[in-house]
């Protein structure tokens, strides 16, 4: 019987601002959409909510003005608050949401993936990144975008290639590791 042997590829560090839960037959790695620590929205909703709380104790002239506003804001800011990305293997399937109770979720049985890779994407403004499957049927699905910098894509990558079972293999056109 043919035995194997093992390589030991270089440990990954986890970048900065990601959440990562390694626990017995799950793996979920977490992080902020936005890449800001408080939205714009919440910091908007809390003044409001002091201005609100001022024209309640002293002026009702503006109220009416001032509680919609203030609504609006926390509505808006609920929406930011909940903007993460969630990222779970558990067993063998791949998971992929925006938030934990979003109906834009990607589920994936590692079966039907062939290869993982990452890609640049050229903006107007900024490069960002994206994660990549390929599928063992021939077409290409993206998975993830709009990642800040390589070190987390390909941070991705590698992590759930080896919690997969993926054995990584050149992809035309991906990132090349450093």
């Amino acid at each position: 019987m043919p035995y194997r042997t093992y390589v030991q590829e270089p440990a990954v560090t986890i970048p900065a601002g990601y959440e990562v839960t390694d626990e017995p037959g799950c793996l979920t790695i977490a992080w902020r959409a936005t890449g800001q620590p408080l939205p714009w929205a919440a910091n908007a909703f809390v003044g409001m909510c002091g201005i609100l709380l001022a024209h309640l104790v002293l002026d009702h002239r503006w109220l009416l003005f001032y509680l919609p506003l203030t609504v609006i804001l926390g509505l808006v800011a609920l929406g930011q608050l909940g903007d993460r990305v969630h990222v779970e293997v558990r067993g063998f399937a791949l998971r992929v949401a925006k938030s934990p109770l979003s109906t834009q979720t990607r589920c994936l049985a590692a079966g039907e993936i062939d290869q993982l890779y990452c890609v640049m994407h050229h903006g107007e403004k900024k490069h960002t990144y994206e994660l990549w499957c390929q599928l063992r049927g021939g077409g290409r699905l993206r998975l993830l975008r709009r990642l800040d910098t390589a070190g987390a894509a390909l941070y991705l990558e590698r992590v759930l290639e080896r919690r997969l079972g993926i054995a990584d293999r050149p992809v035309e056109g991906e990132l090349a590791r450093r």
